[in-house]
């Protein structure tokens, strides 16, 4: 529920099998930078992803903030 996915500056590509939870929010940088999940990710509540790269089968936990230019690597847990 009330999850946001603003893709209308710059692209956004989702992994399959990722599970995005309630009151997230995907956005992108116009222009500079876009927003790249893996594969099997795990995105929990509240989550702000703006701009970013996450690899495959990585856990991004509840609260989370990245912002642009970060690089989560495959594999890693963001508490």
């Amino acid at each position: 529920f009330h999850v946001v996915i603003r893709g209308d500056v710059h692209w956004i590509r989702i992994g399959e099998q990722t599970n995005v939870q309630d009151g997230s929010v995907l956005h992108v940088t116009n222009g500079k930078f876009p927003l790249s999940i893996g594969a099997r990710v795990t995105i929990g509540h509240k989550v702000l992803l703006h701009g970013c790269t996450v690899g495959n089968d990585c856990l991004i936990g509840m609260g989370a903030i990245l912002l642009d230019g970060v690089e989560v690597g495959d594999g890693s847990v963001v508490a």
